[in-house]
């Protein structure tokens, strides 16, 4: 009906225009003129009438091409203008707001020179960085990354507090005001890089705030980096495991007598305040051991047995010990 509707409205138009034009050739009297004129409003009258009809025949043609996914015919071609279709038109608050990313970077065990140049180049392309510990300036993590890449001084510092501590509901406070915090950049579409010690997946305190930062729903990817044991058996100018030998990286803050029977190479770490019951275990099972303390950074020490394994030695000191081989 309404397709022959339009139809009818075309022969509307084409009938009132040809009358029109039939009214304005040739001479007529007074008379004539005036009722030609008349004739001549009617005709105008019926042309907008007739014309209204189309386009109104023509949105309704429209609306239902539209809702059937279809282009109407008052609609431009998307492939021959390049506009964009009803369905295909979004406003710019519609748009999803683009959220930041958070990158565990793990910058080595110490010495500048082993950062990677992934996380050279992660560093210097963020203008957020976080920091474990009270003020980012002082923590070990930003010494060993301002000599690598000096702009770090030019970045805008999150100093994240981290308390050595193994009480888990204070840790738990911690990471989580620590989460909030990073969520609040990556919230407004800034990249934060978190700066971790050797490799974020060995015992890095990161790994919390990495899962806490996915479960929230935010983007969060680790970096890699290089791990102190490697470092150190690299230092000792050593290997750490050869042919079937396994390694086992050990906590030694916690109860190490089974793991120290293990066989194999055995690595201890985070000993801290520990150290002297690590040595007395040490000592009791006969093994032969050495420690590096502060590997790669200034201050770094080699000891090469346990008797010379000081008591009192720092939180980054990790001790090696190898297997016994039948001669």
């Amino acid at each position: 009906m309404n397709g022959q509707a339009c139809l009818h409205s075309h022969g509307d138009i084409r009938r009132a225009t040809a009358a029109s034009g039939n009214a304005a050739s040739g001479a007529k009297s007074p008379e004539g003129s005036r009722m030609d004129g008349q004739a001549g409003l009617h005709r105008q009258a019926d042309i907008r009438r007739a014309t209204g009809s189309e386009r109104q025949c023509r949105e309704r043609s429209d609306k239902k091409k539209l809702k059937a996914g279809g282009r109407g015919c008052g609609t431009p071609s998307p492939q021959k203008t390049g506009a964009f279709s009803h369905s295909e038109i979004r406003t710019e608050k519609e748009k999803p707001a683009m959220k930041g990313t958070l990158y565990g970077v793990g910058i080595g065990p110490g010495d500048p020179e082993l950062l990677t140049l992934k996380a050279v180049r992660l560093i210097r392309e963020t203008k957020v960085i976080a920091v474990p510990g009270e003020k980012a300036e002082e923590t070990v993590a930003y010494q060993i990354t301002e000599k690598a890449v000096p702009e770090l001084k030019e970045k805008e510092l999150l100093a994240l507090s981290m308390p050595m501590t193994k009480d888990k509901e204070t840790l738990d406070q911690n990471y989580e005001k620590a989460s909030r915090r990073v969520a609040e950049y990556l919230e407004k579409g800034e990249n934060v890089v978190f700066l971790t010690l050797g490799d974020p997946t060995v015992y890095s305190t990161y790994l919390y705030v990495h899962q806490r930062i996915l479960d929230m729903g935010y983007e969060a990817q680790i970096v890699s980096g290089i791990t102190s044991f490697c470092a150190v058996s690299a230092r000792l100018n050593e290997g750490l495991v050869e042919r079937s030998e396994p390694l086992h990286v050990i906590p030694a803050s916690y109860q190490i007598e089974e793991a120290l029977t293990l066989p194999g190479t055995k690595v201890l770490m985070k000993a801290g305040k520990k150290m002297k019951q690590v040595k007395e275990q040490l000592k009791a099972l006969g093994e032969t051991a050495v420690m590096i303390e502060n590997c790669g950074m200034p201050g770094e020490k080699i000891y090469r047995s346990v008797e010379e394994i000081p008591e009192d030695a720092g939180y980054y000191s990790l001790i090696i010990v190898k297997e016994k081989k039948d001669k």
